[in-house]
């Protein structure tokens, strides 16, 4: 951010356009979003622009015309004439130049300085692949477990392009194997409906039954005699006796 308001001093940029861009772009950077209510009205629809077009896309060079519609022709004082094509080029060209230093820095970190540290870097990643690969080992087809079978051999290896190969020709049938095993389970999974039906049901009567007979209530006078006859308890002799009888 330096650099560009550097840039745009050096620019001639007027004196609002470079705090309004470099504010906003800071603000983008800090906060993942810009509000253009903070800025004056005459700047918003630059700043409405260029995040419908992406602020990441300032540091690839795509500057909204807005900006330059802003800044306009400069008169020099060697009598010549900068258009604002060319203000908004020398623009991109800081953005850029400080994009690709920090991409080098990035891809230096994190796949090593030396070429000994590239390939320690690839090793673990192409071993971390692998790890995770492993946790599908449970999910997928029997018939596809020989997938894994040099496994134990292939971790030990310390050759990072026969780790990067055992991945190339894995992965994609491992993944393959894991979800064609999930769409199985489901499709030949019956219903625990199927389960409580009673024996020779009629389509009506599974309808009804799913509807009515998964519901119980145990107070149903209606149930409890059905129930009672059906036990085939007999009745207690007493009530086939009199008084006269018994005497």
């Amino acid at each position: 951010m330096n650099a560009l308001r550097a840039r745009l001093l050096q620019l001639h940029t007027n004196h609002g356009l470079t705090d309004v861009m470099c504010s906003s772009i800071t603000d983008w950077l800090d906060n993942g979003t810009v509000n253009a209510h903070k800025y004056p009205d005459k700047f918003h629809k630059a700043i409405h622009s260029q995040s419908h077009i992406g602020w990441r896309h300032v540091f690839m060079g795509r500057l909204s015309q807005e900006w330059e519609k802003l800044q306009g022709n400069t008169k020099l004082k060697t009598g010549k004439t900068r258009t604002a094509f060319l203000w908004g080029a020398s623009v991109v060209e800081v953005t850029l130049q400080y994009t690709i230093e920090l991409w080098e820095q990035r891809n230096s970190d994190v796949h090593g300085h030396t070429a000994t540290e590239q390939t320690q870097k690839l090793l673990e990643r192409h071993r971390a692949t692998i790890h995770k690969l492993l946790e599908y080992k449970q999910h997928i087809l029997p018939i596809d477990n020989f997938l894994f079978a040099d496994i134990d051999d292939t971790l030990a290896n310390s050759n990072s392009q026969t780790l990067g190969n055992w991945i190339a020709t894995r992965q994609h049938a491992i993944k393959a194997s894991a979800a064609k095993a999930k769409q199985l389970a489901v499709t030949n999974t019956p219903s625990i409906i199927q389960w409580l039906l009673p024996g020779g049901a009629t389509t009506a009567t599974r309808l009804r039954w799913r509807r009515d007979k998964l519901l119980f209530d145990p107070y149903s006078k209606k149930k409890k005699r059905r129930k009672k006859q059906s036990t085939g308890i007999q009745t207690s002799i007493t009530h086939f006796l009199s008084l006269n009888n018994i005497l």
